[in-house]
């Protein structure tokens, strides 16, 4: 009688029993984490909706570096997201001349109206990277910029002291595509079209 429990035999009865168990708990693991994700994406939109008078929220600026052609003026698009004095910055380049679209990445400090920060081009396979200073003046933000241009032989570029961050509202839907790494939009009209009405309601002084 004991023959008939062979490894074989329990085998077979074993895994049938056991599948089911696993992949519903593969499940209820990517649900959970699905779930965490949405919640943190709530919770930072919510933050957002309620700081229009603070610094979390969406913001544009122009950008200008000695490698673009003379005529081109790229603009980005800034999601800020303040927890006490730590500023977390994801932002995305637009420019006229490419379609390619470029997120950066960083963090700064915000101490007494004025926000330092460093950023850098997401891709691991660029070592584009720099840096900004500006202090809070009513709803803008005005300051430099510096970094080194990789194309003009590593020479330091700083900007004029006329970098402005102006705040801007845009849609859940596109705020929950930054959230996710992705660029709230699609083409450089659009955010061209956004800093030219941004400009026109905040103007620089």
């Amino acid at each position: 009688m004991l023959s008939d429990f062979s490894p074989i035999l329990l085998q077979g009865s074993f895994w049938p029993g056991v599948w089911p168990s696993i992949v519903a708990g593969l499940i209820l693991n990517a649900l959970g984490w699905m779930l965490w994700g949405l919640w943190q994406v709530i919770k930072y939109l919510f933050k957002a909706s309620r700081a229009y008078y603070r610094i979390t929220g969406i913001w544009i600026a122009p950008c200008k570096l000695p490698r673009f052609p003379s005529n081109v003026e790229a603009i980005e698009i800034y999601r800020l997201n303040r927890t006490r004095e730590n500023v977390a910055i994801r932002f995305f380049q637009y420019r006229l001349d490419t379609k390619k679209i470029v997120r950066y990445e960083g963090a700064g400090i915000y101490r007494d109206e004025v926000l330092s920060a460093f950023y850098y081009i997401a891709d691991p396979q660029t070592c584009e990277s720099g840096v900004f200073v500006v202090r809070k003046v009513g709803e803008k933000f005005k300051g430099v910029y510096a970094q080194y241009d990789l194309v003009a032989g590593m020479e330091p570029y700083q900007s004029p002291e006329d970098f402005i961050l102006r705040r801007i509202q845009i849609s859940l839907w596109a705020q929950f595509k930054m959230s996710l790494r992705l660029p709230p939009f699609s083409n450089y009209d659009r955010a061209k079209g956004l800093y030219d009405k941004a400009c026109a309601e905040q103007p620089a002084t």
